[in-house]
């Protein structure tokens, strides 16, 4: 029962969290609570990345935590009207509680990611992580998890995990949240997209979800946020989250750069100059701050002599590219939105087909095609099937985060025509 009352307790703090209104006294956005807690969320781990530096940021955070929910009590009360919100509320307190029922963390949240959350859980900053495994690993996730571990009643670390399920969960009713459908017709679309991109076990410690979560936000926004400034605001943010939650995060997320870029047909305007400008100091800070803590900096495990050696190594081309092919098919047969991101892209509903979006989401896949190639053929060729195994269908769910609203828009496109049809027989 104390267990119960705990995960209550955290829950309540997360959907009090991140609930408001105004959107962490940014700008005003009423009639879209989901838009409102996924960019409070974006805002919150660039926030939790200035207190993984300092000593005991964990706890002056806690306090800053306290009091923005204090602040958020009425408008959450407010949310409570509405259907949906509660619907939202029911389905994240479900996945916490199946969480809780098997709280074990895989081998790589052990191994990699635990001691960086230890590390924060006893007060320590980014700078005392030169005693823990891979020491330049991205911390961010980490630092969150330990965050809400730390805000709990109870000491038990798999309630830091909760805000992993949170922001997935909180991504996916984003976008099918403010449409005209009925919601007996939203709420299938979220089930379907649920089905086809979740896996419990990337919750026992892995951080691919939240990085997922952040593409599947800033291809929403990029296609229905009418404000340029407030999409350039929120895809940098997202940026610094993604590079710092892990290393891919940095290649990964270079799409949203040149999707702003060419957000308008002038690509040379001082706009443009300002973002790439500001791109390049959140690149330039990572590195500085790495080499803070590590003198010598490696890229994703790898030396950067060992990079440049690799990339124009041919003589083991051949028995990478077939690997990795065949590999490539596996990891699409064990998330089944691949399945449908290459169905929907070799046959896209009439109106996608001529749409933005359908073109950019082949220019996408081409994209991870050619960059998770390149990630695996740097690999030692003596383990490279290990690594594919064991790496790859991660990577690629963390990239169809870019493609999760695409699959939603044809769903919901060729389900509209079914149901149409259906009515005129």
């Amino acid at each position: 029962m104390i267990e119960l009352l705990n995960i209550i307790f955290s829950s309540l703090i997360m959907f009090l969290l991140f609930n408001s209104s105004q959107v962490l006294l940014l700008y005003k956005e009423n009639q879209n609570i989901l838009k409102n807690i996924n960019i409070n969320l974006i805002i919150f781990f660039n926030i939790s990345l200035f207190f993984s530096f300092v000593d005991n940021g964990i706890k002056y955070f806690t306090y800053l935590i306290f009091l923005i929910c204090f602040l958020n009590s009425i408008s959450f009360f407010k949310n409570l009207k509405n259907y949906f919100y509660i619907l939202f509320i029911i389905i994240n307190f479900v996945l916490f509680l199946k969480i809780s029922s098997d709280p074990s963390l895989a081998w790589d949240g052990i191994g990699n990611w635990y001691p960086k959350v230890y590390n924060f859980f006893l007060g320590f900053s980014f700078f005392d992580l030169t005693e823990t495994p891979r020491p330049t690993y991205p911390h961010l996730g980490a630092f969150i998890w330990s965050l809400f571990w730390h805000i709990s009643i109870i000491d038990y670390e798999y309630l830091g995990r909760f805000i992993y399920i949170f922001s997935y969960i909180s991504s996916l009713f984003l976008i099918i949240y403010n449409n005209q459908d009925t919601d007996i017709k939203k709420l299938s679309l979220f089930f379907i997209l649920l089905i086809i991109s979740f896996d419990i076990n990337l919750f026992k410690g892995y951080q691919e979800y939240l990085i997922f979560s952040l593409f599947n936000i800033f291809i929403y926004l990029y296609y229905n946020e009418k404000n340029e400034l407030n999409l350039s605001i929120i895809s940098l943010l997202i940026i610094n989250s993604a590079i710092w939650f892990k290393d891919e995060g940095l290649i990964y997320s270079f799409p949203i750069v040149l999707m702003v870029l060419l957000q308008k047909q002038k690509l040379l305007s001082y706009k443009n100059f300002y973002y790439i400008l500001i791109y390049i100091l959140i690149l330039i800070f990572k590195f500085f701050i790495v080499t803070k803590l590590l003198p010598f900096v490696e890229v994703g495990g790898f030396s950067m002599d060992k990079v440049l050696n690799e990339i124009f190594n041919f003589t083991t081309f051949k028995t990478d590219f077939t690997l990795i092919v065949y590999h490539f098919i596996l990891s699409f047969f064990k998330y089944p939105i691949w399945i449908f991101v290459i169905l929907f892209l070799i046959f896209p509903e009439k109106k996608i087909k001529k749409s933005k979006i359908y073109k950019y989401s082949n220019y996408l896949f081409v994209y991870l095609l050619i960059v998770n190639f390149m990630i695996f053929h740097l690999q030692d060729p003596t383990i490279l099937e290990w690594q594919l195994s064991t790496a790859l269908d991660r990577l690629n769910l963390t990239f169809s985060g870019y493609f999760i609203y695409f699959v939603y828009l044809n769903f919901r496109s060729y389900s509209s025509k079914y149901f149409s049809n259906a009515k005129s027989l």
